[in-house]
C-alpha cells in the first residue's frame, strides 16, 4: 500500500508500516514542515493513503471538500510519547509496562 506518513505520526509507526512491506513516504524525513494543504495533494497525486493523528486533513476534506486519496487517522495514547529519563527498560519512552511512569 502506498502511504503518506504526516510528520506528526510517531517514527515507531512508519517503521513498522515499511516493516509489513507498505511503501512509506514520511514528511518528517522527506519534506518537514509542509503545510497540510500541500501533503493533502501530494498524496492525491501520488494515490497514497494519508496516515496521521493530525485532524486538520479530516477537516479539509469534510469540511473544506478537499480531495483525499483516503486518510487513516490515528490516536496514539499521550503516555507512549511523553518521554523521561533514567527508564533502561523503555529506553527513554514510557510504555504501559514502564516501571517509571
Amino acid at each position: 500500500m502506498n502511504i503518506l506518513a504526516d510528520e506528526c505520526c510517531p517514527a515507531r509507526v512508519v517503521t513498522a508500516l515499511r516493516a509489513d512491506g507498505h511503501d512509506v513516504w514520511y514528511a518528517a524525513e522527506e519534506a518537514s514542515s509542509t503545510p497540510d494543504a500541500d501533503l493533502l495533494a501530494l498524496s492525491v497525486q501520488a494515490k497514497q493513503i494519508i496516515v496521521t493523528e493530525d485532524r486538520d486533513f479530516c477537516e479539509m476534506v469534510f469540511r473544506d471538500k478537499s480531495a483525499a486519496y483516503g486518510i487513516v487517522l490515528v490516536r496514539i495514547h499521550h503516555t507512549l510519547k511523553r518521554r523521561h529519563r533514567g527508564c533502561a527498560p523503555c529506553s527513554g519512552t514510557v510504555l504501559p509496562t514502564c516501571p517509571e511512569p
